[in-house]
């Protein structure tokens, strides 16, 4: 049994509206760490993800991903059967009969154990 955590990106700041994600200004950190992911990643589909999760070495239990709708909305959508809204700083928790990540596939039926919404969350 493997985990997947499906985080959908908290709202960024759009003080300026007319600049798009890719062209926000990036501090040091984000200077050194953004050449080194890969850019298709960015707006990835779920087959994207799979792809680059069925690299992922058996020895890893529990993996998050973090992007984008509507990627995020379609993979818990196709691993869970579950059409869920997915807005802003979702996590969905989901567990996958599968033993190693290379079995990962569109096919797999895996089952939502926790959807979480900041508005449903204490302040």
């Amino acid at each position: 049994m493997k985990t997947l955590l499906i985080l959908r990106h908290a709202k960024s700041d759009w003080g300026n509206s007319q600049m798009s994600d890719h062209d926000r200004p990036l501090n040091d950190r984000g200077k050194y760490d953004a050449p080194r992911m890969m850019r298709d990643f960015y707006l990835a589909s779920p087959p994207e993800y799979i792809e680059v999760l069925n690299e992922l070495p058996g020895s890893y239990e529990r993996v998050m991903i973090v992007g984008h709708n509507p990627g995020m909305e379609e993979m818990v959508a196709l691993l869970t059967d579950q059409e869920r809204p997915f807005t802003t700083a979702n996590v969905a928790v989901i567990e996958l009969p599968i033993s190693s990540w290379g079995e990962l596939s569109i096919f797999t039926d895996g089952r939502l154990k926790h959807h979480w919404r900041p508005k449903d969350l204490p302040a």
